[in-house]
């Protein structure tokens, strides 16, 4: 099943911190378009009302969620307010940048069936209902400008420490989910190496055939 982002910008979200690891938002905004141009309706979110919904940091679903959160529409869009485990290891992170401003807004993830949405002329999507999986806290730039110092720590990183700490800066990724992002990655190319050297050998043994064998058929010339 794909799962869906929509993001709403810090500055439609109206983030508010309540008590101590408490805070206030909303999750989304009706009647407006995301970064990809989908619009989420009124009345998308009925059914939601009450229910505990996991928040997570950035979608990490590798990752124990940093909260949870209840929600409910009104003629804004849907208002949550979230509970951030300040036992969670990056709950005290979380907590003190939502209160200083840091977090570029809040993001759900969400599944839709085939007759849930209707296609827009000019690109995106018109919900009308959708299958509320979570809400996430995210902290990726919003400027361009902002992605260019990522983009520069990838060329200059020289060890898999290196590697391991731009991934997690660029994706908003966990320590653990970056490790297991770079162990893959080492595994799928560790595998093509081992392939290709196979084919070197198996290249380098019919060479070697061949080879023996025009030297058998010399053999038979007058």
């Amino acid at each position: 099943m794909m799962l869906n982002k929509s993001f709403n910008p810090v500055s439609a979200c109206g983030i508010k911190a309540k008590g101590e690891g408490v805070f206030t938002g909303y999750a989304s905004v009706f009647d407006s378009n995301d970064l990809v141009g989908d619009t989420i309706k009124p009345g998308a979110f009925k059914g939601y009302t009450g229910n505990v919904i996991p928040l997570f940091i950035n979608h990490d679903y590798g990752a124990v969620p940093v909260g949870s959160l209840k929600g409910a529409e009104d003629n804004h869009g849907f208002f949550v307010e979230a509970s951030i485990n300040l036992q969670h290891t990056d709950g005290p992170t979380v907590y003190s940048a939502l209160k200083r401003g840091d977090v570029t807004g809040l993001s759900i993830g969400f599944s839709m069936g085939p007759d849930d949405y209707e296609k827009k002329q000019d690109g995106g999507r018109e919900i009308h209902k959708l299958n509320l999986k979570e809400v996430s806290v995210v902290t990726w730039p919003c400027e361009p400008k902002a992605q260019i110092t990522s983009v520069k720590s990838f060329d200059e990183s020289e060890t898999i420490r290196d590697l391991e700490k731009a991934i997690r800066e660029e994706f908003g990724l966990s320590k653990s989910a970056a490790c297991r992002f770079l162990s893959r990655v080492k595994s799928v190319i560790r595998g093509e190496l081992e392939a290709d050297l196979n084919k070197i050998e198996e290249q380098k043994f019919i060479k070697a055939r061949v080879s023996a064998l025009e030297q058998y058929l010399k053999s038979f010339e007058v």
